[in-house]
C-alpha cells in the first residue's frame, strides 16, 4: 500500500535531488525491474502531458536560448524601506506573498520571491528589485534562471523556465484537468542541469536534452517487478 507522505517530507526529497545534481538519487533500481524512465509523462514545449506516461503533441525541447537582448524588467528601488538595523538592509523592495511554509528561494547570487507585482528577484549586493510580471507561484532559482508554476485554474497549469537576463521562457511541463484529476503542482526546484517539480510524485526534466523522467512514486512500482517483490520506502529497492 502506498501511503501519502507529508508535503514537508516530499520537499526534503526534492532538496536531496537538487543537491545531488541528478534525478537518479530519487530512483534506485530494483533487481529484475524495468527501467521505466524512457517515454515518461512530460510535455515538450507547447505540449500537454498527464499521468498516462506520455506527452501528447508539442514540439521537442529546444536546448538553445535564442534571445540575447537583455530584458528591460520593471524595477523597484529601496526608497521607503524600513530601517532593519546596523549592518542590515532590505533584500527585496516588495512585500513577499508566498504561502506559509513556502518562503523565498535563493541561490549564490540571486534571491526570488512571489510578490504583488509578480516574481520579485534581486542580485546579491544590488539595491534594486526586478519583477517578472504575472501571477506566478512556487518559484525556484539557479544562476540566471527561475522555474515556477503558471496556474490557469484547478488542475490546470504549466511549469515554466525563464531567463532572468533576457526574459525568454520555455515550458518544462504542462498538465490539464483531463489528465491531472484536479491535482496541482506542489513545488519546483532548479539547478544547472535539471528542473524538478512535484506533480503526482517528484519529476524532473533535463535542461539540455529535455528528457522527462517518471515521478518517483510511480518509478518504484514500475521498476520493482515481478509483483512478488515489494519496494522499500527509501530507495525503491526490492525486499
Amino acid at each position: 500500500m502506498t501511503r501519502s507522505r507529508p508535503r514537508a517530507t516530499r520537499l526534503r526529497w526534492l532538496g536531496g535531488a537538487l543537491i545531488a545534481g541528478s534525478p537518479l538519487v530519487l530512483f534506485g533500481g530494483c533487481p529484475g525491474g524495468s527501467d521505466g524512465a524512457s517515454g515518461a509523462g512530460g510535455a515538450s514545449t507547447g505540449g500537454v502531458a498527464g499521468d498516462s506516461g506520455g506527452g501528447s503533441g508539442g514540439e521537442a525541447w529546444d536546448p538553445v536560448w535564442h534571445e540575447s537582448k537583455p530584458k528591460d524588467w520593471q524595477t523597484v528601488g529601496p526608497e521607503g524601506n524600513p530601517d532593519c538595523g546596523t549592518g542590515c538592509r532590505v533584500a527585496l523592495n516588495l512585500p513577499m506573498t508566498n504561502l506559509p511554509g513556502d518562503g523565498y528561494r535563493f541561490a549564490s547570487e540571486r534571491l526570488v520571491s512571489e510578490s504583488p507585482l509578480g516574481l520579485a528577484f534581486t542580485t546579491v549586493g544590488s539595491t534594486l528589485t526586478s519583477v517578472v510580471p504575472g501571477g506566478f507561484i512556487q518559484p525556484s532559482v539557479s544562476g540566471n534562471y527561475v522555474a515556477y508554476l503558471d496556474s490557469f485554474g484547478i488542475g490546470d497549469g504549466q511549469i515554466q523556465l525563464t531567463s532572468l537576463i533576457t526574459g525568454e521562457t520555455k515550458i518544462v511541463f504542462r498538465y490539464s484537468p483531463p489528465e491531472s484529476g484536479k491535482k496541482p503542482s506542489e513545488a519546483t526546484a532548479l539547478n544547472s542541469k535539471y528542473a524538478f517539480f512535484i506533480y503526482k510524485g517528484i519529476r524532473s526534466r533535463n535542461l539540455q536534452t529535455g528528457e522527462p523522467l517518471l515521478p518517483w512514486a510511480r518509478a518504484r512500482a514500475t521498476r520493482c517487478a515481478p509483483p512478488s517483490r515489494r519496494c522499500s520506502a527509501n530507495r525503491g529497492r526490492s525486499t
